[in-house]
């Protein structure tokens, strides 16, 4: 009968942790609401309520982790979501999310984010009505339904990409796909009242989407490690840079576009992370989906070493 929402708990949290869970909350309402079979008018109230909620406070909480009311909202946005979904059921966000969470340990937060637009654009005419009625409760704007759900996708997209969160995940292999279909169907069909039944073609396109990039943020001991995962590229010629964390967005920029340009193989060297913003949070940063190194290691002082 009783939910006790204490934003004071949860002041702490590092800002990754406050992202991921987040988009994961989004997820249970954005689910929850275009699934609609099994919905009562209780749950898309509370699934409208939960994305208007989420929508927005997430960026004030991840950037203040100390605003309780942005906080509280976040609470409360997680918990109408958690309601809502409880009887209108999630769909293959949930069900690709937890192969890639059983399998590669990729937390489920995280899976959430980088899935939801990608699910849901999949998906098409059949969920656009409902997603377009989700924009129209966040004040985003579009000509019609078609147009209000893709801009309300971009939201997504945008928010993750401000949040540093990476949009694919370079973990999955080719040979693991056949096996993580057959989970994902076996969890969601016929369960989850999703906008359209998708056959095993269908799932295999969603984690071919999200075969990708990300850059990791970790704490290995006392120090940083940052963690770079681009494309394969087959050039072994090498462009480094240098700087602080300070000027990193200058330093991946000369990077990331000579790789780019050249499509060769792009180092960035740091320095001492001191003043890189929130490196104790374990945040990523997210770069975009361009040839570059496959993993680079980068500590307080130099480049570890490159595999």
């Amino acid at each position: 009968k009783y939910a006790v929402l204490d934003p004071e708990l949860t002041v702490g949290l590092p800002p990754y942790t406050t992202a991921t869970t987040g988009m994961d909350a989004l997820a249970h309402a954005v689910e929850a609401y275009t699934n609609k079979t099994y919905n009562t008018k209780l749950e898309n109230k509370l699934a409208k309520e939960a994305v208007k909620l989420i929508h927005d406070n997430i960026l004030v909480a991840f950037e203040d982790g100390s605003n309780l009311e942005a906080r509280q909202n976040m609470q409360r946005g997680a918990f109408y979501a958690g309601r809502a979904f409880t009887r209108g059921c999630v769909g293959y966000v949930h069900a690709v999310g937890h192969t890639l969470g059983g399998l590669y340990g990729v937390a489920h937060g995280l899976a959430m984010a980088v899935l939801l637009p990608h699910v849901m654009r999949q998906f098409g005419a059949p969920a656009q009505k409902r997603l377009a009625e989700l924009a129209d409760v966040c004040g985003i704007q579009g000509e019609n339904a078609a147009q209000k759900a893709e801009a309300f996708l971009r939201w997504i997209e945008e928010t993750n990409a401000q949040m540093g969160l990476p949009d694919g995940f370079d973990v999955i292999r080719d040979e693991d796909i056949d096996q993580m279909i057959t989970w994902a169907k076996k969890e969601a069909n016929p369960l989850y009242p999703v906008p359209v039944l998708w056959d095993a073609k269908a799932l295999e396109k969603i984690y071919e989407m999200v075969k990708g990039d990300a850059i990791m943020v970790t704490e290995v001991g006392q120090h940083q490690m940052w963690v770079a995962q681009f494309s394969k590229i087959e050039s072994s010629k090498t462009l480094l840079t240098s700087g602080g964390m300070g000027t990193m967005g200058f330093g991946m920029g000369a990077a990331i576009g000579a790789s780019m340009a050249t499509k060769e193989r792009a180092v960035l060297v740091t320095g001492d992370g001191s003043d890189m913003p929130d490196t104790n949070s374990k945040r990523p940063v997210s770069v975009p989906k361009t040839p570059g190194v496959k993993n680079a290691f980068f500590n307080e002082s130099c480049l570890m070493s490159l595999v």
